[in-house]
């Protein structure tokens, strides 16, 4: 089981997030992570975005626990996916 790590650019921290709290804030039981918000400086993130970061995130679950049953079952090569992002400044971005 994976989490996501979010970075704030606000205030520089780096903030965990485990499945458990996505599952929570999807179900609204836990009000200050939906949408999330750093638990540092409160800079919020958008609703709509984090929407779309929590259905990325459990897709990203899927296809992970699908290649492991396929190893399982399949004696398929077992493999794994992880997303990285490396952040680029404003400045240096070409469009």
């Amino acid at each position: 089981m994976g989490t996501l790590e979010i970075k704030c650019h606000n205030c520089g921290a780096v903030n965990e997030v485990t499945p458990d709290c996505i599952y929570q804030a999807e179900t609204m039981e836990a009000k200050h992570i939906y949408p999330w918000r750093c638990p540092h400086c409160l800079a919020t993130m958008n609703k709509r975005l984090w929407d779309k970061l929590v259905n990325a995130f459990w897709t990203l679950e899927e296809v992970n626990k699908d290649l492991r049953s396929d190893n399982d079952c399949y004696c398929t090569p077992l493999m794994q996916a992880e997303y990285k992002t490396h952040f680029v400044p404003h400045e240096k971005i070409r469009i």
